[in-house]
């Protein structure tokens, strides 16, 4: 009988430090900055297309960047998975994998406040 108590302790116990990765509807859709656009889709894909100029491996000028993103939606967490990024001169793309990791907030369903350990910034949805 003891043996029983103990298992359903740690089921309750584990159950209870599940995240919660469903989607935000709040965040699905396109928000921009004084030079980049972001996109989130349902499916946790996600792409960043800048105005100007953005700047990959190298000091490589790129345009362009794809991934998918993980969301925890408890602790307000959004976690980005660079999968590769198209250069703007060549067109070419080329697979590159970072990892990025935002706290963000949504206030008034259109302004996206972030922190990560190297900026913190705003962006207005679309």
């Amino acid at each position: 009988m003891t043996k029983r108590w103990l298992i359903i302790f740690f089921v309750l116990v584990f159950s209870g430090c599940k995240k919660d990765t469903s989607v935000d509807p709040q965040l699905i859709g396109t928000w921009d900055d004084f030079n980049s656009i972001y996109t989130f889709r349902t499916d946790f894909t996600y792409s960043l297309e800048f105005y100007h100029n953005g700047y990959g491996p190298d000091s490589v000028k790129i345009d362009s960047v794809y991934g998918i993103y993980e969301l925890d939606r408890k602790k307000n967490n959004l976690r980005f998975f660079q999968k590769g990024y198209r250069e703007k001169l060549s067109g070419l793309i080329v697979p590159y994998e970072k990892n990025d990791n935002w706290n963000y907030s949504i206030e008034n369903d259109s302004v996206l406040t972030y922190t990560s350990n190297t900026r913190a910034g705003k962006l207005v949805k679309r």
